[in-house]
């Protein structure tokens, strides 16, 4: 009865034994892959930061980020909500009638941004997934139709919204709350940096010159 006894507490023991190292496999396999999501989350972000910094004119910089942003973030659709004042910044011609004669305009629009805080808690980014359509105050001309999930990203300068970056994905999951939040943040405050620095250098820097 004693041996027995024994051999089933052995055998229960190899048994939580072989348990135990499938879960720490597991968890390293988790952890393996949490770190390579972010390794290649941190390519992207370098990626895109270095097109920002690159930027000759605000319009080249949104244009990098609309056009180049979809390849580099792999999502669907990215529009960009700016502060009427920034027009100044845009050549003349950039919207000529109802024809949009620059690469990545009908996915830029001016507006007055004022009263906008109300849609952001603390000023932070707003990520929703599970859509049956996306927002379309930021992604207007039927294009919330598609959106599934979206981040609507505030860029704020002194004290108040100057531009909203809106990230807009036909997979329900892409963005969800809290998914990415860090890395929209950064660029949140690296896009406001920059323009800053286009409003000292003057409404000269315009990019009539560049085709985005």
């Amino acid at each position: 009865m004693k041996k027995e006894m024994i051999a089933k507490s052995v055998k229960l023991t190899n048994i939580q034994l072989r348990e135990h190292n499938t879960l720490l496999r597991k968890n390293l396999k988790r952890i393996v892959s949490c770190s390579t999501d972010n390794e290649k989350a941190q390519e992207r972000m370098d990626e895109i930061e270095k097109l920002i910094f690159d930027a000759p004119s605000l319009k080249v910089m949104f244009d990098a980020v609309i056009t180049q942003g979809r390849r580099i973030f792999e999502i669907n659709f990215i529009t960009v909500v700016l502060e009427n004042e920034l027009k100044e910044f845009y050549p003349e011609n950039y919207h000529h009638g109802e024809k949009n004669v620059y690469l990545g305009s009908e996915n830029i629009f001016f507006d007055d941004l004022g009263g906008m805080d109300s849609n952001f808690s603390n000023g932070e980014p707003t990520l929703r997934g599970n859509l049956k359509k996306g927002s379309d105050k930021f992604f207007p001309n039927g294009i919330s139709r598609r959106v599934r999930s979206e981040a609507i990203v505030p860029v704020h300068a002194n004290g108040r919204i100057i531009a909203i970056l809106n990230f807009g994905s036909q997979d329900n999951t892409r963005f969800m709350e809290g998914y990415g939040f860090r890395f929209l943040m950064r660029l949140a405050r690296l896009v406001a940096l920059k323009i800053e620095m286009f409003r000292v250098l003057g409404p000269e820097f315009r990019g009539e010159n560049t085709d985005g």
